[in-house]
């Protein structure tokens, strides 16, 4: 059996399940990145609005765009959960108290 991992890429579409612990190599974040996706906003305010151009040097304004991955906020929370689960998680495991110092 592989496990062998399959994200569907139509904007709205759910990332499948990944077994924790292991199994295969998770994707990156850009690879989960479908076009459209956001995993949260901005609220307006009535602040007016203030261009960086006009505070900044010349040098340090961005002439392109960030390229930055495009998920929901589920996608988003659900991948670097997988992450952090593929390391001892506290939350999964037995962890007993004092055991820095136990050892001495």
């Amino acid at each position: 059996m592989t496990n062998q991992i399959e994200y569907n890429s139509a904007p709205g579409a759910k990332a499948s399940s990944i077994p924790m612990m292991g199994g295969g190599a998770e994707p990156t974040i850009f690879e989960i990145s479908t076009p459209g996706r956001q995993a949260g906003a901005l609220r307006f305010t009535d602040i007016e609005q203030v261009s960086p151009c006009d505070h900044l040097p010349q040098n340090y304004v961005r002439t392109q765009d960030l390229e930055l991955p495009e998920v929901s906020e589920r996608d988003l929370v659900a991948h670097f959960t997988r992450l952090t689960h593929r390391q001892y998680s506290v939350d999964l495991g037995f962890y007993p108290l004092g055991s820095c110092t136990m050892k001495y």
